[in-house]
């Protein structure tokens, strides 16, 4: 099995709402700013995604190999914060980032 390091980590919006991770359209993980947490995936293609109320960022495929460990943070965009991102384009106000 591999790891899978999801972080939340504090924001600019400081939202206290938990932001939802999601592995192959599973929740697998609500953190508050500040928080993370590990998961034990399989091997092999993902989709992973985050949530925050309505806001999303753009579904992202990774290939996990077998023993990795990898890193994904969630974050808000500066497009979270205002009309245009919040309510236009409410499906890339969120950042995801895999390392």
């Amino acid at each position: 099995m591999s790891q899978l390091e999801l972080t939340r980590p504090e924001d600019a919006g400081a939202t206290p709402d938990r932001m939802t991770f999601e592995v192959d359209g599973w929740p697998v993980a609500r953190l508050q700013p500040g928080e993370s947490t590990s998961i034990q995936v399989a091997p092999g293609p993902h989709l992973l995604q985050i949530r925050l109320d309505w806001l999303s960022s753009a579904p992202m495929e990774i290939n996990v190999p077998t023993n990795a460990r990898i890193r994904a943070t969630g974050t808000l965009t500066e497009d979270s914060l205002n009309v245009t991102g919040a309510y236009i384009t409410p499906e890339t106000a969120l950042n995801l980032h895999v390392a």
